[in-house]
């Protein structure tokens, strides 16, 4: 039987899960501020979505996105990503989906939604130099290596971008 992966809306009684899935072991490095995330997580900004992402039924991970203006992409060097360009965060909380591929399956799903939504040119993905796990699924994806850049917060990234 075929394994599915799909995306579901993500509610408020989702955020003790999330609040567990940022302390596991294989999250929290790339996750540095658990506080600011699910604050993030309890009040979605305007132009903005998450989802809780299932696998087989079960849930397993966490991805949510939200459209960039000029001015944000400006004020960390990144002139050559377009305006309205969706940013995403995406985590695999249960450590028995990692290396998966449920990962990928869940960014192609988000790059088709925003895709039918219309006016998203382009997906990017920012994670740290070191996440080699992460840049794996990415590639999976069909993302790119775009630029490596410095985040003040982060410090040395990596952008993976997907054109729509």
């Amino acid at each position: 039987m075929a394994t599915q992966t799909k995306l579901v809306d993500f509610k408020s009684q989702d955020i003790p899960l999330l609040q567990r899935w940022l302390t596991r072991h294989h999250v929290e490095p790339w996750f540095a501020n658990t506080q600011e995330f699910l604050e993030w997580a309890a009040r979605r900004p305007i132009n903005a979505g998450q989802h809780i992402i299932l696998h087989d039924s079960k849930p397993v991970g966490y991805l949510r996105w939200q459209l960039v203006d000029r001015q944000a992409l400006d004020s960390v060097g990144l002139f050559d990503v377009p305006h309205n360009s969706a940013d995403v965060d995406i985590l695999i909380g249960e450590p028995a989906a990692t290396g998966s591929a449920v990962g990928p399956a869940a960014l192609l799903l988000l790059a088709s939604k925003l895709k039918s939504i219309g006016g998203v040119p382009m997906i990017g993905l920012t994670s740290s130099v070191d996440n080699k796990l992460a840049h794996k699924a990415f590639e999976k994806a069909g993302f790119k290596l775009t630029t490596q850049y410095s985040v003040p917060e982060f410090g040395e990234c990596y952008l993976f971008t997907l054109a729509l």
